[in-house]
């Protein structure tokens, strides 16, 4: 799945046209290391909703989507690499 196919997908499912998905260069060596690089990046004493998908699953992407329904507040979500692989990666914040 193009990474346009899963950001229509997740605008689809939760029904928000103007869901953003951010795009970055960044490549990590494990989804353990994406995590913390986004806890970084959010700087939030309140997370939660940690989701993860790779986008050649769809299955994954699907319930992604579904994920980032049931969220409140604030959210992150972006697109990284695992190694070779392309991934969405996000989470809500700021209750």
């Amino acid at each position: 799945m193009t990474f346009k196919l899963a950001q229509s997908l997740i605008r689809k499912v939760t029904d928000n046209p103007w869901l953003t998905i951010s795009k970055t260069r960044r490549v990590f060596l494990s989804r353990k290391r994406a995590f913390t690089w986004l806890n970084k990046v959010v700087d939030d004493g309140c997370v939660d909703n940690y989701r993860f998908a790779y986008l050649n699953d769809k299955r994954s992407i699907e319930e992604y989507a579904k994920q980032v329904k049931e969220g409140c507040c604030g959210f992150i979500d972006c697109s990284v690499r695992i190694g070779l692989r392309r991934a969405l990666i996000g989470c809500n914040y700021g209750h």
